[in-house]
C-alpha cells in the first residue's frame, strides 16, 4: 500500500471490482476504454496502462494482441498508491445513466464493432465444432447450475453436442471457436461475452433466470445473431441470477 513514484504518463483502466477476473467486464469494460482515450491522445504517448489485474490469461494475451507490451502494464494489486508525472482516465464505455442494470444490458454497437475490428483476425489454427455447450467450471457452478444437468445434458449429448469450458482455451482459441459455431447452448454467464465473435445468424440459446436480464441478448441483437432466452425456475434462488436452474426440456429441443 505503500505510494509508488512512476516516471511517466499513467492511463487507468480501472473499473469496479469485477473487471478484475470477470472475462465480460474486463472485455466490454475494460477494453474499450483504449478506444476512447485514441481519440483525443495517441497512445503511444502513453508510458503505462494501469489495470484492474494482470494475473488472468485473457487479461495479458488482449494486450499483447494490441501491441502492447507487457512491461508497460500494471497491475492495481501492487500499484494501489501511485504518483506519476501525468495520469489519464475516460468516462466509462457504457455506463451512461444512474441505472447500471439498464446500461449493461445497453451495451452501445460501437464497442461491439471495435472488439471484432481487433480482435477476429487473431483467431487460432485449431478446428471447433459447430454445436457447443458451454459448460461452467465447478468453481464458478457453486452459486448458478442447472439443477436436472443429467437429463440436459443427455438429451444434448444425442444431439452431438460438445461440450466446452472457454475458460480453459487461450484468448484465440475462443474467438475461433464461437466463430465457428452455429449453434451455442449454455447457461448464463461471462463466456456469453465470445458471442461477439460469431458469424451472423448464428443461433443463441441461454438457460437464465426470469430476472437476469438481457446482457447476452443485447449482444445477439446487436450482432445480428438469433437469440432464444430460457426462462427457468431456480430453487434456492438468490440475486437476480444465482440458483439451480430447471431447464423445460422440451422447450430446448423446440429451440434447437
Amino acid at each position: 500500500r505503500i505510494k509508488k513514484k512512476i516516471h511517466g504518463n499513467v492511463f487507468s483502466l480501472l473499473s469496479g471490482g469485477a473487471a478484475k477476473t470477470n472475462y465480460f467486464h474486463w472485455l466490454f469494460e475494460v477494453l474499450p476504454r483504449l478506444e476512447i482515450l485514441k481519440k483525443s491522445k495517441n497512445l503511444k504517448k502513453i508510458d503505462f496502462f494501469l489495470l484492474p489485474s494482470t494475473r488472468m490469461i485473457h487479461q495479458t494475451e488482449t494486450f499483447e494482441l494490441l501491441d502492447i507490451e507487457k512491461k508497460k502494464l500494471l497491475d492495481s494489486k501492487t500499484f494501489k498508491h501511485i504518483l506519476c508525472d501525468e495520469l489519464y482516465c475516460v468516462d466509462h464505455p457504457f455506463r451512461l445513466t444512474n441505472n447500471t442494470v439498464y446500461d449493461t444490458q445497453n451495451i452501445p454497437l460501437w464497442i461491439f464493432e471495435w472488439i471484432r475490428e481487433k480482435f477476429l483476425k487473431f483467431k487460432s489454427d485449431k478446428s471447433f465444432p459447430e454445436k457447443i455447450f458451454i459448460e461452467r467450471s465447478r468453481s464458478l457452478s457453486m452459486h448458478r447450475d442447472i439443477y436436472n444437468k443429467d437429463e440436459v445434458y443427455k438429451h444434448l449429448k444425442v444431439k452431438n453436442f460438445t461440450f466446452i469450458q472457454p475458460e480453459k482455451y487461450d484468448f484465440k482459441d475462443q474467438i475461433k471457436m464461437f466463430f465457428s459455431a452455429k449453434i451455442i447452448v449454455g447457461l448464463h454467464g461471462a463466456a456469453f461475452a465470445n458471442i461477439c465473435f460469431c458469424n451472423p445468424k448464428t443461433k443463441i440459446i441461454e438457460f437464465k433466470t426470469e430476472t437476469t436480464g438481457m446482457n447476452s441478448g443485447n449482444i445477439a441483437l446487436k450482432c445480428n445473431l438469433d437469440y432464444k432466452g430460457i426462462i427457468c425456475r431456480a430453487i434456492d434462488k438468490f440475486g437476480g441470477q444465482q440458483g439451480k436452474l430447471i431447464v423445460p426440456i422440451e422447450e430446448i429441443l423446440n429451440k434447437i
